[in-house]
């Protein structure tokens, strides 16, 4: 899997360790260690986080896999998958189109999709990231 080919759309809304439970754990009261306790939980919340990190999402936040073509299941290399919002293609015309039949397994790792019982995927255009994937991982809000 490329990693290049995901790319975050929503930010976590708040971080995955705050200042004060960082200073918590570390008992710490002073007010002058906060820089530095802050870019150290940064740093260690990147070293577990994305794509940069082992996979994870820690707090939910939103991301898009685009794909160049139909794979026979599609993994998502995040965990863990909280939903699939959307997937959209371009079809032979160049339109894109939303596809709404589909089935997904978001409570195993990696979460994947597929086709829809009895269906196979649409017929997409033969270009660079034709199908885009649209999905919400993370723990906690």
């Amino acid at each position: 899997m490329s990693w290049t080919k995901l790319h975050r759309i929503t930010a976590p809304p708040v971080s995955a360790i705050s200042l004060n439970e960082a200073k918590d754990h570390l008992r710490v009261d002073l007010v002058e260690e906060d820089s530095l306790i802050q870019r150290l939980t940064h740093a260690a919340t990147g070293m577990v986080e994305g794509p940069h990190g082992v996979g994870l999402a820690l707090v939910e936040q939103q991301w898009e896999l685009s794909l160049d073509y139909w794979p026979a299941v599609i993994d998502l290399p995040l965990y863990p998958v909280q939903s699939v919002d959307s997937i959209t293609y371009v079809d032979g015309d160049g339109n894109s189109q939303t596809l709404s039949n589909f089935q997904a397994a978001v409570n195993r790792n990696p979460a994947t999709i597929a086709p829809a019982v009895d269906e196979r995927w649409p017929n997409a255009r033969d270009q660079l990231e034709a199908i885009t994937v649209t999905f919400t991982a993370g723990y906690a809000k």
